[in-house]
């Protein structure tokens, strides 16, 4: 856990996750809990992770998290399909499948809905470069030529 100012990140795998206000106060209190939350065999051991699971060596399934999250009134699913879809727009359907871990078929789905329409761009493209040697300081300029052999 990073606490910056207002702001407070999840630290996982090197990568800081921003948490929502709701969210991060129940996570600090599970943190700053004085009883711990497991203990590992007969050694007493703390677990070592934040969100142990059934059992205490590992670590909580992740698909229990979006049910937890709902009981508290978090609803996930706004933020994961944003963070799809923006990945979807930006790489290809194989990559968004692995990357995310969902079917090929429904990156493939994500990806048509991201689709961005280049036509208008490309057409204003062209508008411009029109405008753009149509104008009169454009043709005090000398003409470039190419040498193609």
């Amino acid at each position: 856990m990073v606490e910056a100012g207002q702001a407070t990140y999840l630290a996982i795998d090197g990568h800081r996750l921003m948490l929502p206000p709701r969210l991060a106060d129940l996570v600090c209190q599970l943190r700053d809990q004085v009883e711990p939350r497991w203990a590992l065999g007969r050694l007493g051991t703390p677990a070592p992770w934040l969100f142990p699971g059934q059992s205490p060596a590992r670590p909580a399934v992740d698909v229990l998290f979006g049910v937890r999250l709902h009981r508290y009134g978090i609803d996930a699913h706004a933020g994961r399909n944003a963070g799809r879809l923006a990945l979807a727009a930006e790489l290809p359907a194989s990559v968004l499948a692995d990357l995310t871990g969902i079917s090929i078929s429904t990156a493939e789905r994500w990806s048509q809905w991201a689709k961005r329409d280049w036509a208008a761009y490309v057409g204003q493209r062209a508008a411009d470069d029109r405008e753009r040697i149509d104008s009169p300081e454009h043709a005090k300029q000398p003409a470039k030529h190419t040498n193609r052999n």
